[in-house]
């Protein structure tokens, strides 16, 4: 990995979106700004939209809440709240089920919001990834 944490942060986000794709989602955009607010990837799998916050770590950490701190957390869900509101109603991607029936204009479709994290770590002999779906709204204390 590359030695400042800027460059560190940009190769997990290619790790990252690799992941993703490999996994069958499609990758929307990176570093998406809403104002102040920033989403490191943004991607979609069928009617889902997914706002993923990327993480490195030098080697496996614990539960989402210790490697989120709590504004930090915050602000993720408001720019999740913003990415949705900004891809309501969008047309359906290729990954979208069909209509049943044929109509000469797309159908719209109500995306889903899911928020996910994805850690980059580092591990014996390399990299890990490790994909934890469906993070909740609010921030979990322990």
């Amino acid at each position: 990995m590359p030695k400042s944490s800027t460059e560190r942060g940009r190769a997990a986000e290619s790790i990252a979106a690799a992941y993703l794709e490999l996994a069958g989602y499609s990758v929307l955009g990176r570093n998406l700004r809403f104002g102040a607010l920033e989403v490191d990837l943004l991607a979609r799998r069928g009617n889902v939209l997914v706002v993923v916050e990327v993480r490195y770590r030098r080697r496996p950490v614990g539960p989402p809440q210790d490697v989120i701190p709590p504004e930090k957390w915050r602000r993720l869900m408001r720019a999740a709240a913003l990415a949705a509101e900004a891809h309501a109603n969008e047309h359906p991607g290729p990954q979208a089920e069909a209509p049943a029936e044929s109509s000469a204009h797309a159908p719209v479709v109500r995306l889903r919001l899911q928020v996910d994290l994805i850690l980059v770590e580092g591990a014996p002999g390399g990299l890990q990834v490790r994909h934890i779906p469906k993070l909740p709204l609010h921030r979990p204390f322990n």
